[in-house]
């Protein structure tokens, strides 16, 4: 059981808009556990939702019934029909960002419509300042220490605004809907990101602003929200452990360079290059590995179909009369007296934070390192020679790391551009069967994680002592970093740990998952979970591993 202890804080006072906001919110069926209370400071002052007695395995917090519920189901309302049907290129296919735009128009033209809105208690209430990495000077962007976060960041703010810079021109056509002074670019800037930031989407029937439920906090936690009857318990009583699933559930960064994403068959086709001069016995190794390559990619590519079917499958949530947005407490959890209560907004790293709700965490478990090097860094002479007209050698490689598992994709590709077709077997190409073939590749890992380690201006116990001083988007950007520097850190060791193990294997030891001597206790304990897929393969070719 999972037990979010008290916390030191501050009850504050509600304001006007606040009262108005809790008394029409219970006047449209939204629910609130009494036993919680808002607003509350909590360090280093943001407020939040805080509970004055203890919130048990399946009790409610919140629930809200659909007419609460500021959606999408509403964008396509009658009145905006003549804006609608009259610029297709803007709100309709194949426009990609035909719903952002229908979305975003509906709540201007609710706003405009001042006290005569339904939502009008609702938008009184709304943060006016809140802020995102796209509002982020050149100054504080650069306290990331990221340059493809930075890129993202303007590259999104670019898309934004030009976004804003076209509805406004086309929805000032239109007087008789929408104020003047609710058509400029802050206007139409803050509003979405009151709906980026606020909204809930997924396991509920369209995209909402809920009252009342934008109001609390993110955490990795279990409590998580969904959409139901009062009778249904919550999406977690039948499982048998927390969630487990460590991938998260970021969107895709935007990149200013071309990338390479490395396929197996890609892997091969650059490691072994043309066919033409190789002999039969070659020829032989060369066709045992590319039936390997399509197979492992064919593989790659029906996980992926079923990921996305599965999460069709989980977003497709039908709108019913007697079903509710509601939140209770995972069976997992309690939350002591005093205790600040959070819920999941997803699976997302501080990046993702970030970009989408200006904040990011200390130790977030989603987090992950992109780190990138030209093709040419891979290659060898003759690869580099043979190198197809489809590639480019100052093509960017970027791989994804995360903390909780050594990157076998980073070994699989060192592995595969340092097999010689005169040396090595079929076999050991994307498996560690050749013990000499793995320590060398190895190797090359750890000095790539190294270089990637120590390009980075400041180290993570500098970055400790500039987060004891710093505030707000500074303190975000550092906390960012550091989450950065401690994955790549974390890999580092890994890789030093199976670099110990394979010298082991070499050596004949009959002990080789035993403790190094750089490693304590606990991260003896966590660094073999961490390499235990890796570690399962070994024992295939390996057998004395115990």
């Amino acid at each position: 059981m999972i037990v979010h202890h008290g916390e030191d804080g501050k009850i504050v006072d509600k304001d006007p808009s606040t009262i108005a906001l809790f008394q029409w919110a219970e006047f449209l069926g939204i629910s609130l556990n009494p036993k919680l209370i808002y607003p509350v400071s909590f360090p280093p002052g943001y407020l939040g939702i805080q509970t004055q007695d203890t919130l048990y395995p399946g009790e409610a917090i919140l629930s809200a019934p659909n007419q609460s519920m500021l959606s999408t189901k509403y964008m396509n309302h009658p009145s905006l029909e003549v804006v609608y049907s009259a610029h297709p290129d803007l709100f309709s296919l194949p426009d990609k960002a035909h719903e952002e735009s229908r979305m975003l128009t509906y709540f201007l033209w609710e706003f405009s419509k001042g006290t005569s809105s339904f939502w009008y208690t609702y938008f009184q209430y709304l943060p006016k300042d809140l802020e995102t990495l796209v509002d982020w000077t050149d100054e504080e962007l650069a306290e990331l220490q990221d340059n493809d976060l930075v890129y993202h960041a303007k590259h999104k703010k670019a898309k934004d605004f030009t976004l804003y810079e076209t509805l406004q021109k086309t929805l000032r056509k239109y007087t008789e809907l929408f104020c003047e002074e609710d058509l400029e670019i802050d206007k139409i800037h803050w509003a979405w990101k009151i709906i980026c930031t606020r909204s809930y989407s997924g396991k509920i029937p369209y995209t909402t602003l809920i009252p009342i439920a934008d109001l609390f906090n993110h955490n990795n936690v279990n409590t998580n929200f969904f959409y139901g009857a009062d009778t249904d318990e919550s999406p977690d009583s039948n499982e048998l452990t927390p969630e487990l699933d460590l991938a998260d559930d970021d969107d895709p960064f935007s990149e200013g360079y071309r990338t390479l994403q490395f396929s197996s068959l890609k892997l091969y086709r650059l490691s072994l290059g043309p066919t033409s001069k190789m002999n039969e016995a070659q020829l032989k190794i060369n066709n045992e590995v590319l039936k390997v390559a399509k197979a492992q990619d064919q593989r790659v590519f029906l996980q992926k179909m079923t990921t996305a079917t599965k999460n069709i499958d989980t977003g497709n949530v039908g709108e019913e009369e007697n079903h509710k947005f509601r939140i209770t407490v995972s069976k997992f959890e309690v939350f002591e007296p005093g205790a600040q209560v959070f819920i999941k907004y997803g699976k997302y790293s501080n990046a993702q934070l970030l970009w989408h709700y200006g904040f990011a965490m200390i130790d977030n478990i989603y987090n992950y390192a992109r780190i990138k090097e030209k093709l040419k860094y891979f290659l060898n002479e003759k690869q580099f020679e043979a190198l197809g007209k489809g590639y480019s050698p100052d093509f960017l490689v970027v791989f994804k790391l995360r903390g909780f598992e050594f990157s076998q994709e980073l070994l699989k590709t060192f592995r595969s551009f340092h097999w010689d077709i005169n040396i090595n077997s079929a076999e050991s190409f994307f498996n560690p069967s050749d013990i000499v073939l793995e320590q060398c590749s190895m190797n090359k890992v750890l000095k790539f994680l190294e270089e990637s380690f120590s390009a980075f201006p400041t180290t993570i116990e500098e970055d400790l002592e500039i987060l004891k001083s710093s505030v707000y988007k500074k303190s975000f950007a550092v906390v960012y970093r550091i989450g950065v520097k401690k994955v790549i850190r974390k890999q580092i060791q890994l890789a030093l740990v199976l670099q110990e193990i394979l010298g082991r294997i070499s050596n004949g030891e009959s002990s080789v998952l035993g403790r190094c001597s750089f490693e304590s206790d606990i991260e003896f304990i966590e660094n073999r979970k961490a390499i235990a897929s890796y570690v399962d393969t070994l024992k295939k070719y390996f057998p004395q591993i115990e």
